[in-house]
């Protein structure tokens, strides 16, 4: 399996790390998991996929904290990360963007951030903001 989506199924994130149970191939590249109850990063999925995954939508959810993801990080093939619509305030920014090589698209639209320092986004990374001020 290359691909599955859960989008907009209530999936909380406790549900989301059970999904493991399912033996998961390795091979798995998209994760949709938008429109559901996350509030955290779903730890143990990313950590059975995070040599493969290279799309991961947790868009419209609860999240609100990235900072304490210890997988998120290890996922280094991933080239879109969608993490809009959630209620994130703190970007990481010894970890995020220097974190994923590969990124080429990262969106936080619609989450309450106030600031965001300019080093975070190399200038190859697509990034959708909303309203959030650069900082140097």
């Amino acid at each position: 399996m290359e691909h599955i989506n859960l989008a907009a199924n209530s999936i909380s994130s406790e549900a989301a790390s059970a999904i493991t149970d399912y033996n998961i191939s390795q091979k798995l590249q998209i994760v949709d998991l938008a429109s559901n109850k996350l509030s955290s990063m779903p730890e143990l999925l990313l950590e059975a996929c995070c040599a493969s995954i290279v799309v991961l939508n947790c868009s419209n959810n609860q999240i609100t904290d990235i900072t304490n993801s210890t997988q998120l990080f290890y996922c280094t093939r991933l080239r879109k990360l969608d993490l809009s619509s959630n209620r994130i305030n703190l970007i990481p920014v010894s970890n995020v963007i220097s974190a994923f090589k590969q990124l080429q698209y990262f969106s936080i639209v619609e989450n309450p951030i106030q600031n965001i320092p300019k080093q975070l986004i190399p200038p190859e990374v697509s990034v959708c903001i909303n309203a959030v001020q650069l900082n140097s």
